[in-house]
């Protein structure tokens, strides 16, 4: 199996994984609503510190009754052989 193909296996058994456990993976009309206002606005105001890491592979540390997955994980070995964890925690009030 190569990147792409275990990547993509990946996807398909997170998705499935959720509906199993009650999530809703697509999002709804509504949120696609809310998403366009805040487009227009000119999108979510952040400071410089914010940075976006959607590209890594996070997965979460919420426990299996948790409902808001709002807190995450994701880890790499470095070439040093330590490895560095970055935690994420999400800004729940940041458009309250």
């Amino acid at each position: 199996m190569n990147d792409n193909e275990s990547h993509n296996w990946l996807d398909q058994r997170a998705y499935q994984t959720m509906i199993e456990n009650g999530f809703e993976p697509e999002f709804s009309p509504s949120v696609w609503e809310q998403v366009k206002r805040i487009q227009a606005r000119g999108g979510i105001q952040t400071d410089a510190s914010v940075r976006d890491m959607r590209n890594l592979l996070w997965s979460s540390i919420d426990n299996e009754t948790s409902r808001d997955l709002d807190q995450v994980e994701w880890a790499e070995r470095l070439p040093n052989g330590h490895i560095r964890v970055l935690v994420g925690i999400a800004d729940v009030d940041a458009e309250v």
